[in-house]
């Protein structure tokens, strides 16, 4: 099933307007913030920047960052691309949340809205901490409303 729903994408990160506050998953990352790749852009604080207006095709059509497959970039805690430092608001159908166990973020997987379940997605993720709190409890608000529920490592369509 597919959730519709307005998305703000940060970086590789998602804020989620939805409705009433659930409260949020336990989760004890595998991997101290500290030590998780790129730790310091996706943890910045998500209220820091206007959004843009994007749609699920447009940033599926954005070309890879020049060096984004080079390991040691990928760890580098520098953007990588200019749009890492800007968020963007997409309205999309979200067909599958993963909770990863190594830092507790939960993985969206967004297609344009009324898509299939075959269409190409955009994969976002939304970390854990106080910055996200509220984005993350409005997502599983919205997840049990429509009759799904989260738990680590488990995916839900």
């Amino acid at each position: 099933m597919k959730v519709k729903t307005s998305f703000l994408l940060l970086a590789a990160l998602l804020l989620v307007p939805l409705g009433t506050v659930a409260q949020d998953i336990s989760c004890t990352p595998t991997t101290a913030v500290s030590k998780q790749h790129r730790s310091d852009l996706k943890h910045r604080d998500p209220a820091s920047t206007e959004p843009h207006s994007a749609t699920v095709a447009k940033v599926l059509q954005w070309a890879a960052p020049s060096g984004v497959a080079d390991p040691k970039t990928r760890k580098s805690k520098v953007p990588i691309d200019s749009r890492e430092s800007e968020v963007f608001k997409l309205t999309g159908d979200l067909w599958r949340v993963i909770v990863e166990e190594n830092d507790c973020d939960f993985h969206l997987e967004l297609a344009a809205p009324g898509q299939p379940a075959t269409a190409a997605r955009v994969i976002v993720e939304l970390p854990q901490g106080e910055a996200f709190r509220t984005q993350r409890e409005k997502l599983i608000e919205e997840l049990t409303a429509n009759g799904y529920s989260l738990s680590v490592g488990t995916a839900r369509t």
